[in-house]
């Protein structure tokens, strides 16, 4: 008998569909063709148990699976052992690798029978979805962290912008509201440097001296001059303007100062307090973080104290499946073998009922091959008898052919006699005509020679003929002269009708050139004219243009020369306090934050 082994590796399951039609098909087409020549009788007896499993494949039976090995061979190969000379054969690609869960499906294989596991349990697919769920709940928990980590870089990120904000320049967060300010800060840079680090005296105030008034400002000065001990190194110039030295110019005070000093002041004050919210953000920051870190911390200790576990019970729940799977595999070896030998009992027991059925069907065929000699035989003798009948009757039959030929010759002759005997009555009768026929045209000829005699007396001589035939052509000649003269004169009139034709349109073509040039000429003019216009309204709007910006820039040079010397006057008449009457009243406020009070009485009012 047949036996069929699978062999498998460790392959992935493939999902592709496969037909149980085209599975039977190809077992059966592989051990077809397994048989060596020498197994000649029984190749016929392997067929049919082929033909009979794969009947049975078809109705969902079981073929016998007599041992199974794991091996790095190819993946799938089927082993034929032939009954006869025990020859075995390896047939390779029966099944392929995406073939391979159908087969095992079909030729009755457990999860245990194919490599690796790929037929899953109830209990197995128990743990794999155990085990996806814990993948998932990780990956969840991982998908947190990385939210909550993006969380906290973002509130970072906002904190450090907070922070930055409040480190804006200085000059961006004062208001400029005269250019009296930019003299206070010039003023107050000067009064930051020592006497003897300027090189030139300059418009500064002392802002020590802004609130006092009187005398007592300057006999301040002068003290502090006094008490200053003078150096060589000072950067004074004395070669160029000599040993004695001029005092410092007195000057009131600039009333921008203490605004400007009060606003730097408040700008630090806001730096000051910028820098303890930042500093008190960060540390916020940092306890969230060690909270955070904390928190992560006792989470990821909780969820390994929880895979753990879960790992423990799968381990446990493996091991008594393992148990079981051993149990059942054992139980279920078992009854392969036992089907396996039913199976070659059945199939023994088969041969032998089929091979008892051919010696009776090769007797059978001997007896019907002997019978089918001797119908043969007889077959001869008949067909030899019915052509010796054949040939006598086609004797008789030619000897017939003979007679009626013989009798349809005479009456043919016969026929040719009593058709000679007509034709000669018929030669008589044509001679009577014809005889009568002649007499009949000598009358004619009579009668008619009659008439022609008397015609002659009336007929014209060969000379009058002669004459009229001339007289006749010369007419012809005539028509026809007349007629080629008149086409003559035809084609001529055409000819000049078409010159005329011809020299008229020329004439009109030079008529309508000479029109369209005019009026190209006139066209040009009219252009030229109005282009002429254009220009010169052109030249007077460009005169015009250049007078107007002239005089504009004439105007803007009294403009200026007006604001030169108003600006001259402003400076003549500019006030020592650095501010006007009106701005002192509109910056009041600002004053009164710096310590001022109330205006200089003797500030310039305007």
């Amino acid at each position: 008998m047949p036996v069929l082994v699978v062999l498998t590796s460790m392959a992935t399951m493939l999902e592709k569909p496969f037909g149980r039609y085209q599975f039977v098909k190809r077992i059966a087409n592989a051990l077809r063709g397994a048989c060596t020549p020498r197994c000649r009788d029984e190749r016929r007896k392997t067929a049919s148990d082929v033909r009979r499993a794969a009947t049975k494949i078809a109705k969902g039976n079981v073929l016998p699976i007599v041992g199974l090995r794991a091996s790095a061979a190819p993946p799938e190969i089927c082993q034929h052992t032939c009954t006869c000379c025990s020859t075995t054969q390896h047939i390779s690609a029966v099944v392929s690798a995406s073939e391979l869960p159908a087969a095992s499906e079909l030729l009755g294989a457990t999860p245990a029978m194919v490599a690796g596991g790929l037929v899953l349990t109830q209990a197995q697919r128990t743990l794999v979805e155990k085990s996806r769920a814990v993948k998932q709940q990780r990956a969840a928990a991982l998908e947190a962290q990385h939210e909550l980590d993006a969380r906290a870089r973002a509130h970072v990120q906002e904190i450090k912008t907070r922070c930055q904000s409040h480190y804006a320049p200085t000059a961006r967060r004062l208001i400029l509201r005269h250019v009296g300010e930019e003299l206070a800060r010039v003023a107050h840079r000067e009064r930051q440097l020592p006497s003897k680090a300027r090189s030139a005296p300059t418009h500064v105030s002392n802002n020590i001296n802004c609130k006092a008034s009187g005398p007592s400002a300057p006999s301040n000065h002068e003290d502090e001059q006094q008490q200053k001990p003078r150096s060589a190194d000072d950067g004074y110039d004395e070669e160029r303007f000599g040993s004695v030295r001029r005092p410092p110019r007195k000057q009131p005070p600039n009333l921008w100062v203490p605004i400007f000093e009060q606003e730097v002041a408040e700008v630090q004050q806001a730096k000051e307090e910028a820098e303890r919210k930042r500093l008190a953000a960060a540390a916020e920051y940092r306890e969230r973080l060690s909270q955070q870190e904390a928190d992560k911390q006792r989470n990821r200790l909780d969820e390994k104290a929880v895979a753990d576990g879960y790992a423990r019970a799968q381990a446990a729940q493996q091991a008594a499946w393992r148990e079981q799977e051993k149990a059942k595999q054992k139980e279920r070896q078992d009854q392969v073998v036992l089907e396996a030998q039913r199976w070659q009992q059945d199939l023994r027991a088969q041969a032998e009922a089929l091979r008892v059925a051919q010696e009776k069907k090769e007797r059978n065929e001997r007896r019907v091959l002997e019978r089918f000699h001797m119908l043969d035989e007889q077959e001869t003798r008949r067909k030899a008898e019915r052509k010796a009948a054949d040939m006598e009757e086609v004797v008789r039959v030619k000897q017939a052919n003979a007679q009626q030929l013989e009798l349809k010759r005479l009456a043919v002759l016969r026929e040719q006699q009593q058709d000679h005997k007509l034709q000669q009555a018929y030669e008589r009768k044509l001679e009577e005509q014809e005889a009568a026929r002649r007499a009949e045209l000598d009358a004619i000829l009579v009668k008619q020679s009659h008439k022609v005699k008397l015609a002659l007396l009336n007929v014209k001589s060969a000379e009058e003929k002669a004459r009229e035939d001339e007289e006749r052509a010369l007419a012809v000649q005539a028509a026809v002269r007349a007629r080629e003269t008149e086409l003559l004169e035809l084609k001529e009139r055409k000819k000049r009708e078409a010159a005329r034709a011809q020299v008229q349109a020329l004439t009109l073509q030079k008529e309508e050139k000479k029109s369209r040039r005019l009026s190209l000429e006139q066209q040009e003019a009219v252009y030229a004219s109005k282009f002429k216009a254009d220009f010169q309204s052109w030249q007077k709007e460009q005169v015009a243009a250049k007078v107007k910006v002239h005089q504009r820039n004439r105007e803007y040079q009294k403009l200026v020369r007006q604001q030169m010397s108003e600006d001259a006057m402003r400076r003549a008449d500019e006030d020592k306090y650095g501010m006007t009457l009106l701005e002192a009243e509109l910056n009041t406020k600002l004053l009164q934050k710096a310590g001022i009070t109330s205006p200089p009485e003797d500030i310039h009012r305007r």
